[in-house]
């Protein structure tokens, strides 16, 4: 354990011991959203290792004046509404091992927030204005997750932020990444000894080893020949057979779905990207939810005498449901 983590864990220790307030814990209880029997003292939640799948602002808003401690650990959560934890004095946040897309909303708490812990979720985006007004942040815990985008952190204006946690996520080293090597003094940033998944000559490169100069030499992305988006779809460098349909690329080998960190999933762009993606994204999505409905409310769906998860042919039966 590093010596800022020895000393902030003993420092939260000192002051848990000094809490005049009550330690609830729920934890491995079966829940599946957050109890409204707790005590209105509480200034320590613990509801790890349950189903809990989303945070609404009914759950703490105005509720829990003392509260500032809360872990969510090893949960399901999908979402946490926006504008949540009004009336608390939250300072620390676990939610690590979720099932979240998208870095939330702690607008209400931003003047006491300084420890978030979102490691292992499924965030693939996180936008400055998701993270610049937390002026008050010592750590941000982002470990494990797939993201794509990620901006500056160290031009958002975040004075007294010390650890970035950034392992585990596969990264781009070109020049839009070099701000990584220009982190000031007070910042601790965690990466992998090895985080470079492109350009492939760098995989196998220690961080360490990688300088500014190397960055800046190196333009991000890569270069389409004029036309249109093709290539993006049909590289045979990264797609194998591009132009066969395979859906085993998405599969693993226990033919479960490969997960959203994985590379075919990652760079999977069916609308496009840029100036120049589709602009029928929404509706497309929105109709293919609806005709998959439909189809589900009309249709009784058999598997046929073979099922083969593959591009192979295979059978399925539709049989028209009686009307009631």
């Amino acid at each position: 354990m590093g010596h800022h983590r020895l000393v902030w864990v003993l420092g939260l220790l000192l002051n848990l011991g000094n809490a005049s307030g009550e330690w609830i814990h729920f934890d491995s209880k079966g829940l599946t959203s957050i109890p409204d029997d707790i005590e209105p003292t509480v200034d320590l939640l613990y509801c790890s290792k349950n189903n809990i799948s989303a945070i609404h602002r009914s759950d703490f808003n105005d509720k829990y004046p003392d509260l500032y401690y809360i872990t969510l650990t090893d949960n399901i959560i999908t979402s946490i509404e926006s504008g949540c934890f009004r009336g608390t004095i939250l300072t620390s946040i676990f939610l690590t091992r979720n099932q979240l897309t998208a870095f939330p909303d702690f607008h209400e708490v931003k003047d006491y927030l300084k420890h978030v812990f979102i490691a292992k979720n499924l965030i693939t985006n996180i936008s400055r204005g998701e993270v610049d007004y937390l002026t008050k942040m010592t750590e941000l815990i982002l470990q494990d997750n797939p993201i794509v985008q990620l901006p500056e952190i160290t031009k958002l204006g975040l004075p007294v932020l010390k650890l970035l946690d950034l392992r585990g996520i596969e990264m781009d080293c070109c020049s839009s990444n070099v701000w990584l090597k220009r982190t000031p003094d007070i910042l601790v940033l965690h990466l992998d000894y090895l985080p470079c998944s492109t350009p492939s000559k760098w995989t196998a490169t220690p961080w360490m080893d990688i300088t500014e100069d190397m960055l800046l030499q190196h333009n991000c992305g890569k270069t389409i020949p004029a036309g249109s988006s093709y290539h993006m779809y049909n590289d045979e460098e990264f797609w194998e057979n591009p132009f066969e349909f395979q859906s085993e690329r998405f599969f693993r080998d226990d033919s479960g779905l490969v997960s959203a960190s994985h590379s075919n999933r990652r760079y999977l762009m069916s609308f496009g990207a840029g100036r120049r993606v589709c602009l029928g994204e929404a509706l497309a999505k929105g109709r293919l939810f609806l005709v998959i409905a439909s189809l589900m409310h009309k249709f009784d769906i058999f598997i046929g005498e073979v099922l083969v998860l593959s591009s192979a042919p295979f059978e399925i039966v539709t049989k028209e449901r009686l009307s009631n």
